[in-house]
């Protein structure tokens, strides 16, 4: 009986590992995959209020309405890059004089609070807003002086 325990025990463990590893592959191409497809973009410099911009482009990806009432003001300039292909969507936007801190507040007053995930290559925090809250997901981090943010299209595969 104990020699079935601990085989039991080891299965177990075996599968907590794959599962750990499946999540860390998962998450692998949640991150890479955004920066994939930078490559095939079209890219636009744009200045003025991001919180409206950031509403129009959460729409169009799929992203659910928000409180007008809800815009605090952060202004500034911001590069926005956004996916022409077909079997993914999205938008990277990197902001150049826009604190973090405001789009963090504006964030989370839209969609409460975001979700911890792990660390950007360039060893900052990163943040996430599932797509089951917001309607596509949404993905912050501080990059150099600015902010990077990635709202990815929900995508279905068959």
């Amino acid at each position: 009986m104990v020699w079935w325990s601990l085989q039991v025990t080891g299965i177990l463990l075996q599968c907590r590992k794959s599962v750990a590893l499946l999540l860390k592959m998962k998450m692998l191409c949640v991150i890479a995959l955004p920066l994939l497809f930078l490559t095939a973009c079209a890219t636009t410099q744009k200045s003025g209020d991001l919180g409206a911009y950031l509403e129009a482009e959460i729409k169009v990806m799929g992203g659910k309405d928000v409180s007008r009432d809800k815009f605090p003001n952060l202004r500034g300039t911001w590069t926005a890059k956004r996916s022409k292909e077909a079997i993914f969507e999205g938008t990277v936007i990197f902001t150049e004089n826009i604190a973090f801190e405001g789009i963090d507040n504006l964030l989370r007053q839209w969609y409460g609070l975001p979700v911890n995930s792990g660390t950007t290559p360039e060893n900052q925090q990163q943040w996430t807003i599932p797509a089951k809250i917001a309607g596509c997901s949404i993905w912050y981090s501080k990059q150099g002086d600015g902010v990077r943010i990635i709202v990815l299209k929900p995508t279905t595969f068959r």
